[in-house]
């Protein structure tokens, strides 16, 4: 189990990535170097609504120049919420989820070659989402 640097929340590292903590985000690293997952966390001073994160996951949509390929909105276990976005053109991919309850919100970032080993970097992420605990209630 991984627990973030700020105590919120903690998940599971995928089998076969490494993490490494900063000060910014988690980062993880599969072993053969190709692509990442970036995990970084904030707190708000009031409960969080789906649509302020919608809007900041548009933003940050926008300022890639990868199509948009499909965005999901679900709820997890435990409460959490859940927005994802792909974005692939022939090159490369990039995944674009917030995870978030009350007062917290969780970012992660994938980013990877397109080629015959994304479905592994995928089921890594999933891993992760699916893994992901909240620490914190409000």
């Amino acid at each position: 189990m991984h627990f973030s640097p700020c105590g919120w929340f903690c998940f599971e590292e995928p089998p076969g990535w490494q993490a490494e903590d900063n000060q910014k985000a988690i980062i993880l690293y599969p072993i053969d170097g190709m692509g990442k997952i970036e995990v970084s966390s904030a707190r708000n001073s009031k409960a969080i609504q789906a649509e302020e994160i919608l809007e900041t996951h548009e933003t940050l949509i926008m300022q890639t120049s990868l199509p948009r390929k499909e965005t999901s909105v679900q709820t997890l276990k435990q409460g959490l919420q859940y927005i994802r976005t792909l974005c692939a053109d022939s090159q490369q991919v990039l995944l674009f989820i917030h995870v978030f309850w009350g007062q917290y919100c969780v970012y992660i970032q994938l980013e990877a070659p397109l080629n015959q080993e994304l479905s592994i970097r995928l089921d890594a992420l999933d891993y992760l989402v699916k893994s992901l605990q909240a620490l914190t209630v409000d």
